[in-house]
């Protein structure tokens, strides 16, 4: 079998693509709030975490959704409903509508993430996973790294980035109509590999101990990476001298990094084994994290970054692996699903740390945020260890 065939690479490159579109709208969109609307670190981290918290309860039911009626139809849907979702941002002036529209896109883009990972893990075997996941994840960190660059060429979060971002979308979401199969399975397959009940599947996957403290500790994780650009731009735009301009250079640099380092990376993923990638992934994360506290030039923040880099390209398809190692064919949409109830971290961490930063400064949030990812790495560690406090749990669903 190919690596990878026509389906997989427009996954692949449709995620990258629309990280551009990311990117380029919402890189600045907490600069905006604080701005234009005068609102607090905290009720920015508030608002732009609203999505997360949605998707967190959303992402496994529609998850166990696609394991019925296949992916295509839903990724379509949820695409489009992005697409509207900008559209609407673009020419609104209503606060209330903008954070209305914010939070449908942003529901809509976490529940894009596990559909688009499951339907890239049926699209290839079990060997390629890993290198296919790699590529994903490399095609989106390319698109985040020309996304803010784009944003400053045109003006940081204007009007015109929103609607340029809308148009990304609308194309390919004509692009997955068209190409992406309809199904998954053949008639034949689809009577030998039947998804099972969504409550079923619900109770299976909970009573699956692993997949609960992988979800805790993604969660944990996702609180310090997965909207980094939220806490870090209001920090570097409030606390340093000319900081949003070193900020999209920080961003920039994630980018670099993350395309050079991605190959070492797999290599050593495949070398080590999945969780003792993502415990020194943590590692990083950690020291990259304390070393913005500890940041006073633009050289140290970028090196900092850098370092906060090499976590984020260890850590984020080591726990797709290790999700997948947990699933099979019949139930892979509700497991990742169940996984990404982890993207309620992305509502815990922008809103945690922008009450941090108003209340207790920049020193004290980098090193709570740091706390946090050692803590979702050790939850990791503890999951992929058989436990004897757990027999219930573990023995009720081995695969």
């Amino acid at each position: 079998m190919r690596i990878i065939n026509k389906t997989s690479a427009l996954l692949i490159g449709g995620s990258g693509i629309v990280s551009v579109a990311r990117g380029m709208s919402l890189t600045f969109l907490a600069v905006k709030l604080q701005e234009d609307f005068m609102l607090t670190p905290a009720s920015v981290g508030a608002v732009l975490g609203i999505g997360p918290f949605v998707a967190a309860f959303a992402t496994p039911f529609v998850g166990n959704l696609s394991d019925v009626l296949g992916r295509k139809r839903l990724l379509v849907t949820v695409l489009a409903l992005i697409t509207s979702s900008l559209a609407t941002i673009s020419v609104t002036q209503s606060v209330a509508i903008f954070v209305a529209a914010q939070a449908v896109g942003s529901v809509s883009s976490f529940v894009f993430e596990p559909l688009s990972r499951a339907a890239l893990s049926d699209a290839s075997s079990q060997e390629h996973r890993l290198q296919l996941f790699s590529w994903r994840y490399l095609a989106i960190n390319v698109g985040w790294g020309i996304g803010p660059l784009v944003a400053l060429l045109l003006g940081p979060a204007t009007a015109l980035l929103f609607i340029v971002s809308s148009i990304i979308y609308a194309v390919v979401t004509v692009a997955f109509t068209l190409i992406i199969p309809s199904d998954r399975f053949s008639d034949d397959e689809r009577r030998s590999h039947t998804a099972p009940p969504m409550l079923i599947a619900f109770r299976n996957a909970r009573r699956d101990a692993r997949l609960l403290l992988y979800a805790m500790g993604g969660l944990l994780i996702l609180a310090v990476h997965g909207q980094w650009t939220v806490t870090l731009s209001q920090y570097m735009n409030g606390s340093i001298k000319g900081g949003l301009e070193i900020f999209s250079f920080m961003v920039t640099t994630n980018a670099a990094v993350v395309l050079l380092a991605n190959r070492p990376a797999k290599v050593a993923i495949q070398y080590l084994g999945e969780i003792r990638s993502l415990m020194i992934g943590v590692f990083f994360f950690a020291l990259g994290t304390l070393g913005f506290a500890l940041s006073d030039s633009a050289l140290s923040f970028i090196v900092s970054m850098a370092i906060f880099s090499l976590g984020e390209v260890l850590v984020v398809p080591s726990e797709f692996v290790a999700v997948d190692r947990l699933c099979n064919i019949e139930n892979r949409g509700t497991y990742f699903g169940v996984h990404s109830m982890s993207s309620m971290g992305n509502f815990v961490g922008p809103f945690a740390a922008g009450y941090l930063l108003g209340q207790a400064g920049g020193s004290f949030m980098f090193g709570f945020l740091a706390l946090l990812v050692i803590s979702g790495g050790l939850l990791y560690l503890i999951g992929s260890t058989p436990c004897t406090k757990l027999p219930y749990l573990w023995s009720r669903n081995e695969h």
